[in-house]
């Protein structure tokens, strides 16, 4: 090769490995240039010889294009293993980094070559026109202006708008061999960027840099439709695999499906922006499936940096069907409750399904709630029945159903509990009977009764305004058990009552010479109900109304109650209140002779004291219909100072006009007879 009459810069060193190994491994290339760091200026010829242990390799700064004209690399006579780099007319742009390697491994050995062009301190691109610098959030960027000097005072510009920037040692800088590094966050705004340098006076300026945000993050990736899909052999499948991200993202879409080797899915990617969102969406479509379609179709997204992926599951089945599993033939709930009958199915396409109650079609309402699952909310009795469930399979119209019976169970509800119970004393030696009429939902198998004497047991009064058993005793004896107490018998029937079937269970006390309590209970599969009566002997006090005879508005009578006078003492006449007599809210009837407080006292006279007896009587003028209700008579004990009470309920009618009790006949009499004629009313 001729070199011409030019200046030639020419250093041949070749040195042995021992002494090589001062300055490099002895496993890398050597050069001919000891140093790290090379100065020269334009127009001179760079010479570099590299010799090694096997071949090697040159790579020089591919900067500007014409270098190919002016490089040469050439063998030389130090070895088998040497090679000779020669750049004729070195600029500028030939700044860079020129390197030695093996071409089997990575030991190589590399210098800095500057070449000096204070007309020129930049290196340039090839294309000499116009750079690209990407942009990422929150990262630290570098504007590629290299240098062809190694010590230049150069600042970064920024438009628009216009901005300038100045290394200040600290996030700041510039380098002859990297660039200028900057925070992207200052320059993310520019539309463009250039370094410039003043040498003498003289600004030169860089190759201008387009400023570009590249974003990266994925916001999430969804699949429409998602989870486990099923269609038919021959129908289409259609996936959309839809992907958000922030502006100016690129995303790479990468499927994965049973069929993928078959190629039989066709694939369409489309972008869009709305705001501050870029929309990715990837459509994966396979006309006619067939079984083989069947498995999990997997999209995965990625930006460069950020990577997602998501799933759907396809089932392919032959032909449609419905499939009705094994279900209860019988159900069964508690009044009051909610209850979920599911339809166990399969089927595909998902079947309609249509609900019947006893025959007759349902429709849902604010307690019924329709479809796949029954769902009945506070059950009443009128819930119960025969329910039918028909899946009807919209495509080939196959039918399946199933009929089941819902049974909705009472506790058993006693009804003497909801009503006032006035009389809790009776006549010692009396023949007493107590009920218990139940209804319940299926009928109590048995009612049992118990029984304890009166002074083992407390009243709460408190317990009765919650709605509670209000008394409480030490034990409850089964009525089997009479020692100590009353005889008794059972009786017990089965009654049609508005409909109802309910059992009525009857206490027969023979005669009354015990107070006590007793105590019915009923029991079935939705819970257990019982009533505890309060049954309280006096002896030597009673009460009589005179007249007898059925009391109407404006009849006078009287109440007068009778007491053995060597036994009580303080008779009194009282009326129950009205307001007292109203149950309250969610509470129990209370016992007229447990609820002394709300007695009111009346006016009464003492109208016979003669013999063993004392009569206090109640005089009642001008009866109206306010005047029936509960009439109290307490008298106290002489010894035990503890008071006694009987109640009276007196009731009150309206006047009746009187009313012809068949038809009068006409009758023809001749003058002078006698005629009767009867009318009874």
């Amino acid at each position: 090769m001729e070199l011409g009459p030019l200046r030639v810069l020419t250093v041949l060193l070749c040195l042995p490995p021992v002494f090589t190994g001062l300055f490099i491994s002895m496993d890398q290339p050597t050069l001919s240039i000891q140093k790290s760091v090379l100065t020269i200026t334009t127009n001179d010829t760079l010479n570099i010889t590299c010799s090694g242990q096997r071949a090697v390799y040159w790579s020089w700064p591919n900067n500007q294009s014409s270098a190919e004209k002016r490089l040469a690399v050439t063998g030389c006579s130090d070895g088998p293993f040497c090679k000779t780099l020669t750049l004729l007319r070195v600029i500028g742009n030939d700044t860079g980094d020129y390197r030695c390697l093996y071409g089997d491994s990575q030991a190589a050995t590399t210098i800095y070559v500057y070449v000096q062009d204070y007309r020129s301190p930049f290196v340039t691109s090839v294309g000499d026109q116009l750079g690209i610098v990407y942009i990422t959030e929150n990262k630290t960027v570098v504007v590629p202006c290299l240098g062809t000097v190694s010590n230049l005072n150069v600042s970064l510009h920024a438009k628009y708008p216009e901005k300038v920037f100045v290394p200040d040692g600290k996030s700041i800088s510039w380098d002859n061999k990297k660039g200028f590094t900057i925070p992207s966050h200052l320059i993310s705004y520019a539309g463009m960027v250039f370094c410039e340098a003043k040498i003498d006076n003289e600004s030169y300026q860089s190759v201008i840099y387009i400023v570009v945000v590249v974003g990266y993050r994925i916001y999430d990736l969804t699949m429409n439709p998602h989870y486990q899909v099923e269609l038919a052999v021959g129908e289409k499948l259609v996936l959309n695999c839809t992907v958000r991200t922030e502006l100016n993202v690129g995303i790479d879409f990468k499927w994965d499906y049973p069929s993928i080797k078959e190629k039989r899915a066709t694939i369409r990617d489309l972008k869009t922006t709305a705001g501050e969102i870029k929309t990715f969406v990837s459509t994966l479509t396979i006309d006619s499936v067939n079984l083989s379609d069947k498995g999990r179709y997997t999209c995965a997204a990625s930006s460069g940096r950020m990577n997602m992926k998501n799933s759907s599951y396809f089932i392919i089945h032959e032909s449609p069907f419905i499939h009705l599993e094994k279900m209860e033939n019988v159900v069964e709930m508690k009044l009051g409750d909610t209850v979920s009958i599911p339809v166990k199915f399969k089927g595909y396409p998902s079947p309609e399904a249509k609900w019947y109650k006893n025959g007759k079609v349902m429709n849902a309402n604010h307690t019924i709630k329709l479809g796949y699952t029954l769902v009945i909310t506070d059950a009443t009795e009128k819930d119960a029945g025969n329910y039918t469930v028909v899946l009807t399979n919209p495509t080939n119209k196959m039918q399946k159903r199933h009929t089941f019976t819902l049974l909705v169970n009472v506790p058993p509800q006693i009804g003497e509990n909801a009503l006032m119970a006035p009389v809790d004393s009776y006549k010692y030696g009396s023949t007493q009977t107590l009920t218990c009429t139940i209804y319940a939902v299926p009928p109590p198998a048995a009612v049992l009764w118990y029984w304890q004497l009166e002074e083992e047991c407390t009243f709460s009064p408190l317990k009765v305004r919650l709605g509670a058993n209000p008394y409480a005793c030490r034990k409850w004896k089964v009525i089997s058990e009479r020692k100590g107490g009353n005889q008794v018998e059972i009786k017990q029937r089965v009654v049609t009552i508005a409909g109802k079937t309910k059992t009525v269970s009857t206490l027969v006390i023979q005669a009354a010479n015990v107070s006590a309590l007793y105590r019915c209970m009923a029991t079935n599969r939705a819970g257990s109900s019982e009533r505890v009566i309060s049954f309280h002997v006096t002896r030597g006090l009673e009460i009589n109304l005179q007249p007898r005879s059925q009391l109407t508005e404006k009849d006078n009578t009287s109440l007068q109650c009778t007491a053995d006078k060597f036994t009580f003492e303080k008779l009194s006449w009282y009326e129950l209140s009205a307001l007292a007599s109203q149950t309250p809210f969610g509470g129990l009837p209370m016992p007229v002779c447990k609820n002394l407080d709300a007695l009111q006292k009346l006016n009464a006279t003492v109208s016979n004291t003669n013999g063993e007896n004392v009569t206090l009587e109640l005089i009642l003028r001008n009866i109206s219909l306010q005047d029936g209700g509960d009439y109290v008579c307490i008298a106290q004990d002489k010894k035990a100072k503890t008071q006694h009470c009987l109640v009276k309920h007196l009731t009150v009618q309206e006047p009746m006009a009187p009313t012809l009790v068949g038809n009068l006949e006409n009758q023809t009499t001749n003058i002078g007879e006698t005629i009767e004629v009867s009318c009874t009313v």
